[in-house]
């Protein structure tokens, strides 16, 4: 929590600011007479002593330090996830994110043990099609011509990927577990 309302804190003062200023035009932020990379180093900085305390939070809750617990692609997967639910330019977003993705992990793992990932990635490809959508609608009418058909083959690779991969699991379908781990 106290984390939480620092980054928010941070992100109210005029070095906060200028990192979101950053975001959409690097120039105008030299413009307005700030270093750039001044801004970039800060920032940096503030993001590293963030990660260290969740890095520091996790050890502790975990009970130990090893590299297969943190260093793993699914776990910089995971957080990726929560990004894309989450947003940006708000910090409490970040919980409700953490929320949605650990209720679709649970239940998809608890339904559906053999095809969970599958229900978690289709369920990230929905959210991104569906803000890819909203967006759309604030494009003006020779924008969005021009954006529909990426927006509609974007949905069909995924509809075809998921029907690739439900017919492959049918056809070759993972082996049995063993008694031991039944």
């Amino acid at each position: 929590y106290i984390v939480t309302v620092g980054v928010h804190l941070y992100l109210k003062t005029t070095l906060g600011g200028m990192s979101m200023a950053m975001r959409e035009n690097e120039i105008r932020v030299e413009y307005l007479g700030y270093s750039a990379e001044k801004v970039i180093h800060v920032k940096y900085v503030f993001s590293g002593l963030v990660a260290g305390f969740g890095g520091a939070i996790m050890a502790l809750a975990i009970g130990q330090v090893d590299p297969d617990s943190m260093a793993n692609w699914t776990v910089s997967g995971e957080f990726v996830f929560i990004t894309i639910l989450s947003g940006i330019g708000n910090v409490g977003a970040t919980y409700i994110g953490a929320l949605v993705f650990e209720l679709i992990r649970t239940y998809a793992f608890e339904y559906a043990p053999h095809i969970w990932q599958l229900i978690m990635g289709g369920s990230l490809l929905l959210i991104i099609m569906f803000l890819f959508g909203m967006q759309m609608e604030e494009l003006t009418l020779a924008e969005r011509r021009e954006a529909l058909p990426m927006h509609a083959s974007m949905g069909l690779l995924s509809l075809l990927l998921a029907l690739f991969r439900l017919f492959w699991r049918r056809r070759y379908p993972p082996p049995p577990y063993p008694d031991s781990l039944g």
